[in-house]
């Protein structure tokens, strides 16, 4: 669950008119500048004034999408979590509590996305409280390797043998 790289920047159509009427040396700069910007988070020295007016409007392009992959990276790590746990019949963290303990734990330097569904599960309401801290009172936290060990995602092994099993059951129509 290492935190992934995103592959690139978007470039939207919106920029077109803007880049249409610059001076092709001018549009070179400023993609080259997303580029870099896109890739190390540094601000770029821009050094022509046309350029410098789309700058600003570019790199909160850059940004928002960044934060938009990241959130979208989250959801679908909790996302695999829950079918783990569903296909185990084992019952999972609430979301705040995942993100805490076993995402969170997993990411260096991770800022804590915005995600618009903050709770994607509701708790068990047969679970008690005192059932999740788990035994003689420890909290998740203090449970540390423990959880790390319990989520493991498939290895590719693990994932070929299941897509075998299911391709297996579609074809057949049988349980594989």
């Amino acid at each position: 669950m290492a935190k992934q790289k995103r592959p690139g920047i978007i470039l939207y159509y919106e920029f077109a008119p803007a880049f249409r009427r610059m001076r092709p040396e001018q549009v070179y700069q400023l993609v080259i500048a997303a580029l870099d910007y896109g890739e190390t988070r540094k601000e770029p020295q821009i050094d022509d004034p046309v350029a410098e007016i789309i700058w600003p409007l570019l790199r909160e392009k850059i940004d928002t999408n960044e934060k938009r992959y990241e959130d979208t990276c989250v959801k679908n790590s909790f996302n695999a979590y829950m079918r783990w746990c569903k296909e185990k019949g084992d019952e999972p963290l609430p979301f705040e509590e995942w993100y805490a303990t076993v995402y969170e734990s997993c990411q260096p330097n991770l800022t804590k996305p915005n995600l618009t569904k903050p709770n994607l599960t509701k708790p068990n309401p047969n679970v008690t409280k005192q059932e999740r801290k788990g035994v003689q009172g420890e909290t998740r936290t203090e449970l540390g390797s423990a959880l790390d060990q319990a989520y493991k995602p498939p290895d590719v092994d693990e994932w070929n043998r299941l897509k075998n099993e299911r391709t297996a059951m579609l074809k057949g129509g049988g349980t594989g």
